[in-house]
């Protein structure tokens, strides 16, 4: 092997490892975030906002052909886009309404 060949491959080997590094982190991160979503007082705020009643409700009467819990899910995701989310564009300024 060349001097220049294992050279090149010495280089290499700090970028690869510095890259996992960094891959390693970003997963440690994500899986952080993901475990606040098992915490109880999360759950208990977030569930508080959804209209359970309503979407059992909806699903008894939902002439549709899916059945249970299916259903249900359907509801909720047609309440979370059409009643909870809102996209814009623009955002208005709490402050001056601008």
């Amino acid at each position: 092997m060349s001097g220049r060949a294992s050279a090149a491959k010495t280089d290499e080997f700090p970028e690869a490892l510095l890259t996992e590094i960094a891959m390693q982190q970003k997963i440690l991160v994500f899986a952080r975030n993901v475990s606040d979503f098992e915490q109880e007082e999360f759950q208990s705020k977030a569930k508080a906002l959804i209209p359970l009643k309503e979407l059992h409700k909806k699903t008894s009467e939902s002439p549709d052909r899916l059945k249970g819990r299916d259903e249900l899910v359907k509801q909720l995701l047609a309440w979370y886009r059409s009643d909870f989310f809102t996209l814009f564009d623009n955002p208005q300024c709490s402050g001056c309404s601008v």
